[in-house]
Parts: C-alpha cells; sequence; structure tokens
C-alpha cells in the first residue's frame, strides 16, 4: 500500500506528533509498504510568504537529527497542499489538525480516501474553538492517539472515531542498569507552556529540594537557554534519543510530570520503560498506562501538596519504588509500535 503522511510544515525540534508518524513510517517500511512524508511550505491553498523563516524552511533538509528514520522512507516538501504535488497514495493521514481542511479538499480532486491523527482536543491547547471543531466535523475519520482522545472526541459529539493508542519500542527504551539501586535523581522534560504547568513544577521541585537537598534534578527541553530556577539542577538541550534514554531515564529515579492535560505523553512512558517510577497529574493521555498506586503516583492537576508528597515518598521508600517500577514494566508490555500499526492499516482498510 502507498500511505502518505502530511505534515504540518518543516520543523527542526523533537514533536511529539511528528514521532507518531517517525514511528509509524518505520514499521510500515518494514511491512513493505511504501511510505511517504510530506512537509507543505503552505498549509492553505495560497503560497507560503516570504520572510527569513520560510526562506529557512525551504532550504531546510528534512531528515530528523533527533529520530532514526528509515531511510526507505519518501521525505517529501511540497510547496502547497494540492493535488498536483502530492504523491500518488492509496491513502493520506493528516499529522496535526492544521493541515485537514486543505489535504481533504485536495484528496476530493484526487479520489484518494484521507483520515487525521487527533492527539488531543486542540482548542485546549489556545487555538481558535470554531476553527478546531470545523476541522473535526469535516468527514474525516480520526485516529485518537489514546483511551482519554477517543472519549473527549465522542462526548463532544464528532463522529468517526478510532482509537489507536500510540506505543512505545522497547528494545530502544529500557533499562540499561540496576534501576533498584539507583541514586535519588529525579528527572523532568522542562517545557514552558501553560498546557504542562511549569509553575507547578518548579514549586514541587523547590519544595522536594528544601526537604531533601541530597535528591539530585535532570531537567531537559527544547529551548537552547538554561531556566532560571530557584534551586540547583542539571539542564540537556535537545537530546537525540540515545542520550535521552542515557542521560536522563537511565540515570532518574523519579519522572515528575505536571501537565494539565496530555494527549499520550511519551517522555512519561519512555521514562517508565527505563526503570524510572513516575509522578505525574491525571492528565488525561496517561491513564491508559500510569495507574494510581499500581504502576505510578498520580495527583490532580496544580496540586503541589500531593505531587510534593508523592515525590519525596518515592525518595524515601524502595519497597513502594520497587513495587510500582516492576508494575510498570508489566503493564508498558501492553504497548508496541507492532500492536499499533496493526491496528492502524486495519482502520485504513476499513474506511478506503
Amino acid at each position: 500500500m502507498r500511505i502518505t503522511f502530511v505534515m504540518s510544515g518543516v520543523i527542526w525540534i523533537p514533536s511529539g506528533s511528528y514521532r507518531v508518524v517517525y514511528e509509524y513510517a518505520n514499521v510500515l517500511v518494514r511491512k513493505g509498504h511504501t511510505v511517504n512524508i510530506v512537509f507543505p511550505l503552505s498549509k492553505t491553498k495560497a503560497s507560503a510568504p516570504f520572510s527569513i523563516q520560510a526562506f529557512r524552511k525551504r532550504i531546510a533538509g528534512l531528515t530528523p537529527k533527533w529520530f532514526d528514520l528509515d531511510k526507505s522512507v519518501n521525505l517529501i516538501k511540497v510547496s502547497r497542499l494540492r493535488s498536483e504535488e502530492l504523491p500518488n497514495s492509496d491513502v493520506m493521514i493528516a499529522a496535526n489538525w492544521d493541515v485537514v481542511a486543505t489535504l481533504y479538499e485536495a484528496c476530493k480532486v484526487m479520489s484518494v480516501p484521507v483520515l487525521q491523527f487527533v492527539h488531543h482536543y486542540e482548542a485546549l491547547t489556545g487555538h481558535a474553538k470554531r476553527l478546531v471543531d470545523e476541522t473535526l466535523h469535516l468527514p474525516v475519520p480520526k485516529i485518537a492517539v489514546s483511551s482519554w482522545t477517543a472519549k473527549m472526541l465522542k462526548e463532544l459529539n464528532f463522529d468517526r472515531v478510532y482509537r489507536v493508542s500510540n506505543g512505545i519500542d522497547l528494545k530502544r527504551f529500557k533499562i540499561l542498569d540496576d534501576w533498584i539501586q539507583r541514586p535519588l535523581v529525579i528527572g523532568m522534560s522542562f517545557v514552558d507552556k501553560p498546557g504542562k504547568d511549569m509553575q507547578t513544577a518548579i514549586e514541587v521541585l523547590r519544595r522536594v529540594k528544601q526537604a531533601r537537598p541530597e535528591v539530585s534534578l535532570i531537567l531537559f527541553g527544547p529551548t537552547k537557554t538554561r531556566p532560571n530556577l530557584p534551586f540547583e539542577f542539571e539542564y540537556f538541550f535537545r537530546l537525540p534519543e540515545n542520550q535521552l534514554i542515557h542521560k536522563i531515564y537511565n540515570r532518574s529515579s523519579v519522572f515528575l510530570s505536571t501537565s494539565k492535560f496530555e494527549g499520550f505523553s511519551f517522555p512519561q512512558i519512555e521514562a517508565m520503560a527505563c526503570g524510572c517510577v513516575v509522578v505525574s497529574t491525571r492528565c488525561g493521555g496517561n491513564g491508559d498506562f500510569a495507574l494510581h498506586k499500581e504502576t505510578a503516583l498520580l495527583s490532580d492537576v496544580g496540586d503541589v501538596a500531593t505531587l510534593t508528597e508523592n515525590c519525596l515518598k518515592l525518595c524515601t521508600d524502595n519497597r513502594l519504588r520497587r513495587q510500582l517500577g516492576k508494575s510498570a514494566q508489566e503493564k508498558i508490555q501492553e504497548f508496541s509500535w507492532e500492536k499499533s500499526t496493526t491496528l492502524l492499516l486495519k482502520t485504513i482498510e476499513h474506511n478506503r
């Protein structure tokens, strides 16, 4: 089958929605499918406006430096999402909500079915609710990446929703040392966006350091500038995957997340796979694998006191950390990109 994924544009930094496509692309080409990934310079029918940023994207390479993408995957840059610029395909899948409407019009001309990934309800991240809803009301099958996303879409009365959970590659994300004997280290993804609630995270870490000064903190994020925080910590900028596994996940004993909502939360499940015990908010998409007092310790969004208590509890109770860590290892065996790809192909066939 000829499967084309259409991205939101050319980017250079790690992105969850792009990771999803790259993971599927790798599995699909191994299964013998032809995979194209299209990067438009403009998401509308009009040409992209000239700017330094637009010029950089026009001349930029497409192979991600932060992900090991199979060289058999065809990477294609187009000026606009028009039928004459898109590759011949049996199906096209929009990776992001902002290309769906234009892609839908082009695919009608080409008589090619189109589907879309839905990571979460995009109006939550500040996008115009009217535009998001108009897109979701198009007669395009929606691939929800978690149970929470699927449930939300159905409750909002959007139809043609199929749950195809994201996966994880357990051959890459794995324990490299004796995780039980790790020193007290808390790891965290530092992304200063409203939905990630970094103010809560900062206060939790400040209280943890105040109570247990010997606890080390490791943060990583997409920005080169080191955050100005009121405590000592290590900071890593745009780590490639292998270094993320070695320098963050396999050095941390606890992984903290304070998000208000997540479509799936790759950092949490990746950290779990590498032996960390997750302390997190109940942020939606992590509900498929982060189960309170079974595989993780959870709290309500913004609950600084409970998040702090849970971190400190894991720093002092090795028995609890061992128990949750082992249960987490068992739970994540349910997730794999091979399994997700099988479900994705069934969803495609059902809608062709």
